[in-house]
């Protein structure tokens, strides 16, 4: 086993040391602290009898964490060593002598997280419950009644209704031409006047009282759920559906009957216009497409992103840095080589290593489930390679599915599969409808360039 002994460094000089550690080794090392340590937030001393686990180091606070666990759930305890104290760095997990913070020795806090932590399930658990519910109902109205909403009230009587509730809470507001509006809000009646001032056809409100923290996924489930079932919801975020409002999208890069071309005949390859030469290329973006281009998975990985974007991108160049961008060897959270945004979600994403490729696309559920049924199954014969998920990204609705990929060859097929175009098409609009993509700073024009000489030899 490999084991460095640090006693009383900073924890600064601890980052190095676990870099140097790393590198020699070639292993993710384990961290363990001997000593007693102070509360960050309490400044209470503590000190144990073996030594503990360290989880985490932060050289920007001068601290570390400690990690005590409650159901084999770990709950990080931010502490500074007091000296003299000695830290280890092995390439192996210790199973001896070394300390579990036992209940009698967590700091006070601890049990008031775990206490919100218990609520926090405890309101997932009901939630889960009542979706299930709702999930089985047909109508708006039994659907509104397993979730808990009041019965539709009458416009002329919401105002004094809403006044007698808590505040804060769900809504859902019914229109004349049955289209529906899911909101949350910390003052229902104030909410409702100021909808009313846009909206001359609410004709009625259902209610529900929600805890403040959990109004969001209140909110995204509802929505997620009405959308489901085939209600028209005025929404913009959190729905998939495909705005016919008049965007700034339409203005700035594709008329609405050229996207309802665009959508109906994937061979056609938006490259109308001409690419922002005069933008910005900061160096720091051309050193990491540098560093990109010297990898030897780089040619491999350009060559999908091209094709990914023939395929799934309108207005390619109109709306290049503005309404979708791409990211070279981003910094972390993501470790990744390659990040494709368009509004604010992440909609492919590559990278590699000595183990092989990994391709990650999110598209259209439903355009893959006219391909290959309901269940998918015919995806999962066709890519046997191929791995799926429904997921409920913010930005995309209740309409998305996530794809990962990890053989190169699966990847090129799949890209030139209509059911994919279609899927990745849809997504990617309705996307940009909504908005501008927030990562145009980040984007990659150099690794465009390249991409773009094969647009060009078309």
């Amino acid at each position: 086993m490999a084991k460095w002994t640090s006693p009383n460094v900073t924890i600064e000089q601890l980052a190095i040391r676990l870099q140097s550690f790393r590198k020699a080794e070639r292993v993710l090392p384990f961290l363990y602290l001997t000593g007693k340590v102070r509360d960050v937030d309490d400044d209470t001393e503590h000190s144990f009898p073996q030594r503990v686990q360290v989880v985490e180091i932060s050289p920007k606070h001068d601290d570390v964490a400690l990690a005590i666990y409650v159901n084999d759930e770990p709950i990080r305890w931010y502490v500074k060593p007091i000296k003299p104290y000695t830290f280890e760095i092995t390439d192996t997990e210790l199973t001896r002598d070394v300390y579990d913070i036992p209940m009698e020795e967590w700091p006070d806090w601890v049990h008031q997280v775990i206490h919100e932590r218990d609520e926090k399930l405890a309101a997932e658990k009901e939630q889960k419950h009542l979706l299930k519910l709702a999930n089985e109902a047909t109508g708006m109205h039994d659907i509104l009644h397993y979730l808990g909403f009041s019965k539709e009230v009458e416009i002329t009587h919401a105002p004094e209704y809403l006044k007698q509730s808590q505040g804060h809470g769900i809504y859902v507001l019914h229109f004349t031409n049955k289209q529906y509006y899911v909101g949350q809000t910390r003052n229902a009646r104030q909410r409702l006047l100021a909808h009313k001032r846009n909206h001359h056809d609410i004709k009625g409100i259902s209610f529900k009282i929600v805890a403040k923290k959990q109004l969001d996924t209140w909110e995204s489930h509802v929505i997620w759920l009405l959308e489901d079932k085939g209600f028209y919801l005025r929404n913009i975020d959190l729905t998939s559906i495909l705005s016919s409002e008049p965007s700034n999208f339409d203005k700035d890069v594709m008329l609405p009957e050229d996207q309802q071309r665009w959508l109906n005949d994937i061979s056609l390859i938006d490259i109308s216009g001409k690419r922002d030469e005069d933008a910005k290329r900061a160096n720091l973006y051309l050193e990491r497409y540098n560093n990109f281009k010297e990898q030897t998975f780089s040619e491999n990985i350009t060559k999908v992103l091209g094709a990914y974007i023939q395929s799934a991108i309108p207005g390619i160049y109109k709306g290049e840095a503005s309404y979708w961008a791409v990211s070279c060897l981003p910094p972390p959270p993501y470790n990744v080589a390659i990040r494709l945004n368009v509004n604010w979600q992440e909609v492919f994403l590559a990278s590699a290593d000595n183990n092989g490729y990994w391709f990650y696309f999110c598209i259209s559920r439903r355009e893959m489930q006219k391909a290959y049924g309901e269940s998918l199954d015919g995806l999962a014969q066709k890519y046997p390679s191929l791995k799926w998920s429904i997921t409920r990204y913010r930005a995309g609705g209740a309409d998305q599915l996530t794809v990962e990929i990890t053989k190169l060859a699966t990847a090129v097929a799949f890209i030139k599969d209509d059911a994919f175009i279609r899927g990745a098409r849809l997504y990617n609009l309705r996307l940009m409808k909504k908005g501008r993509c927030p990562w145009r700073n980040s984007h990659s024009f150099f690794l465009v360039d390249e991409i773009a000489k094969s647009f060009a030899a078309r």
